[in-house]
């Protein structure tokens, strides 16, 4: 893991996984360059210290997925490291990258392969830290009827979030598998799909989608993506290149 450069950092920051954890696409060198950014923008604690304010947008709505965060808001992290850190709620029509790209937030997270995919777009986000070191993204399957590879996909019905179908096809030819030979079925994140036998496979969260399956009593199969030939990073940490430039010791902070 690359160390960023902030001697305000201290032990207890447990938000190492948010903007700290696992850096990305060289991201540890690229904020020490930048450290004498500001953000421009600023609120004063209740001691008086000022903060300067990073809003970021979720890629997904405020669930447990996102804990660490707003447990670190409680718990003072943030202001510690004066920061007025502020979270959008994310949602199935909301765009994280639009977001970013429009200026409406500062940061934004995605899956890494979600980023590359905008950087092919032109549109100029870059990721600097990461969440996940592998995606929790899963194929899952009832023990009952097992779908536990990308050959094994083949016939079958399988649930894909619209947001995941380039990524999950790419997969397929990589692994020699014609897309055209799965039925992909655009799936929300109720699994009930799976159980009530709509679809043999559904792709989601393992450790959520998945953990939620086993505690209601459903035997079910997780496949994590980086078994199955994408070594993915999840919930990446992403600006735009000009908000990195400007604003490093922030965003190390």
């Amino acid at each position: 893991m690359t160390q960023l450069p902030n001697p305000r950092l201290s032990r207890r920051t447990m938000l190492q996984g948010l903007l700290g954890a696992g850096a990305l696409l060289g991201s540890g060198p690229l904020l020490a360059a930048c450290a004498s950014g500001s953000t421009g923008t600023s609120t004063t604690a209740a001691n008086g210290a000022k903060l300067d304010t990073v809003v970021a947008q979720l890629g997904w709505k405020k669930l447990s997925q996102f804990g660490g965060h707003f447990a670190a808001i409680k718990m003072g992290y943030f202001t510690d490291n004066g920061i007025d850190a502020q979270f959008l709620a994310g949602g199935p029509n909301i765009d994280p990258v639009a977001v970013v790209a429009n200026k409406q937030a500062d940061i934004g997270d995605d899956n890494g392969s979600g980023i590359l995919l905008s950087r092919s777009k032109g549109i100029p986000v870059t990721a600097f830290a990461t969440i996940y070191q592998q995606t929790p993204n899963a194929l899952m399957s009832l023990k009952s009827n097992p779908v536990t590879s990308l050959q094994e996909m083949v016939g079958k019905k399988v649930g894909v979030p619209n947001t995941e179908k380039v990524l999950i096809e790419a997969m397929l030819k990589k692994a020699g598998v014609d897309p055209g030979s799965v039925s992909i079925v655009p799936v929300g994140t109720d699994p009930s799909i799976l159980t009530s036998g709509q679809v043999d496979g559904y792709i989601g969260y393992g450790t959520q989608q998945g953990v939620s399956l086993e505690q209601s009593g459903v035997p079910v199969n997780v496949v994590y993506f980086s078994e199955l030939g994408d070594p993915d990073y999840g919930n990446a940490q992403f600006a735009l290149a000009d908000t990195i430039a400007d604003k490093g010791d922030v965003l190390s902070r």
